[in-house]
């Protein structure tokens, strides 16, 4: 499951006061073992770090991954219980100039 934030403006000058943003999104990756579910987290890393997105009229820096990273648990309240963890990732955007 991928839960978006709203990013965080920053402003880096004051004619401009939203000149940069820092956007955090977390993933949850869930699976029916705990082997599954980090298997998830590992390719959700692989595919993401490192990689540019493209933001239509703004110059767009490498995710990377953010420090949270909740590591596996089981979760009992769910049927059939099923294991899940948590990474969080950010990457970087300016205004083209």
């Amino acid at each position: 499951m991928l839960y978006p934030f709203t990013g965080r403006d920053e402003a880096t000058s004051l004619g401009q006061p939203h000149d940069s943003l820092t956007y955090l999104f977390q993933l949850t990756c869930v699976g029916a073992t705990q082997d599954q579910a980090e298997t998830v987290m590992d390719r959700a890393r692989i595919a993401l770090v490192g990689v540019t997105p493209s933001v239509s009229d703004r110059a767009a820096f490498p995710i990377y991954q953010a420090e949270v990273d909740r590591q596996v648990t089981r979760d009992d309240a769910a049927t059939p219980p099923v294991h899940y963890g948590i990474a969080q990732f950010r990457f970087r955007s300016n205004p083209l100039t």
